[in-house]
């Protein structure tokens, strides 16, 4: 059964063994016809295949699961994917797209921020540094809220004064960056 297949899956992605995860994942797309499981199926599926470094496979099979269902927790965290998939090939305008698109919706709380972050990282590439300062302005402000990773936290803090220093705040770039290094020395080094 399709469920049973990707319950499996799961199990072989979080042991690491991704070769085994990404077949469990393709036959269980193959033997299921429910919504759902596919999505589901999917989802996993592209997760393996970015693991594994096949990054045109993954996009295609992202989008099926944000086309599916943009509502659902995985047409979600499927579209935020595609929007760090767009950035880390260099395309800030369509990665803008897909974390706008989150955003309209209404990620749940874990994503929330990954996405404020995204979209910050994307009008940075477009050079709307104001925009990009206001976005991270935003998430700096609500970094102590449960469901803010603090790593997340941290790098919008060093963005916020990279932005600042672009935008000609030295004085506010260094404050943020200098709270960067004293919270992050690991990262600093």
């Amino acid at each position: 059964m399709a469920s049973e297949l990707i319950e499996c899956g799961r199990a072989r992605f979080q042991r690491g063994d991704l070769e085994a995860a990404r077949d469990a994942f393709q036959k269980a797309t193959g033997e299921t016809s429910e919504r759902r499981l596919l999505r589901e199926a999917r989802y996993w599926l592209a997760e393996t295949q970015l693991r594994l470094g096949r990054g045109a496979d993954v996009e295609r099979t992202l989008l099926l699961v944000a086309q599916d269902d943009p509502r659902s927790e995985f047409g979600l965290y499927a579209a935020s994917d595609l929007g760090w998939l767009a950035l880390a090939a260099g395309d800030p305008q369509r990665a803008l797209g897909h974390f706008d698109a989150v955003a309209r919706i209404g990620p749940p709380a874990p994503l929330a921020a990954h996405v404020r972050h995204g979209r910050a990282m994307a009008l940075y590439g477009l050079k709307r540094y104001a925009d990009a300062r206001d976005e991270w302005t935003r998430l700096v402000a609500t970094s102590s809220r449960p469901g803010v990773p603090p790593a997340v936290a941290s790098e919008a803090t060093f963005w916020l004064g990279e932005t600042l220093g672009r935008l000609g705040d030295y004085k506010g770039a260094v404050a943020r960056l200098q709270s960067f290094t004293a919270s992050a020395p690991r990262a600093a080094l």
